[in-house]
């Protein structure tokens, strides 16, 4: 199994989410783990569901911040903030964030960094 599954998964079964549209964490975050091998990713589970957002350095499209705020607004007290860094770092580990604020900060540090990394490579092929 996938270490970053594994990790939300464990988190899933401690708190006892989602107890409702269990196929986000069984199905869905489990598929998009398995076939797409994030290096990073954020994800943010509640009673009624998971959402997971691609971050690593090896995405070529810009991370949508936009969409990750309007997950981090929706009204419920019971959603959880993490962001997984996994198998292309020496230390993987899930990061449980104290708040949206934090979880928000972090994906946009972590896009800022990827946009840095893709440009600086754009321009040693160009070199």
């Amino acid at each position: 199994m996938n270490p970053g599954y594994a990790a939300i998964e464990a988190v899933a079964k401690k708190l006892g989410y989602p107890e409702h549209w269990e196929d986000d964490l069984y199905c869905w975050d489990r598929q998009f783990i398995e076939r797409w091998k994030p290096s990073a990713f954020a994800w943010m589970i509640r009673k009624h569901g998971t959402h997971i957002i691609h971050l690593g350095l090896e995405l070529e499209t810009p991370i949508l911040v936009e969409h990750a705020k309007a997950i981090a607004d929706w009204e419920d007290d019971t959603k959880q903030f993490f962001v997984w860094h996994g198998a292309k770092y020496h230390d993987a580990h899930l990061t449980h964030c104290s708040d949206k604020r934090t979880w928000l900060e972090m994906i946009r540090k972590t896009e800022k960094d990827r946009a840095y990394e893709q440009a600086r490579l754009e321009a040693v092929a160009n070199a």
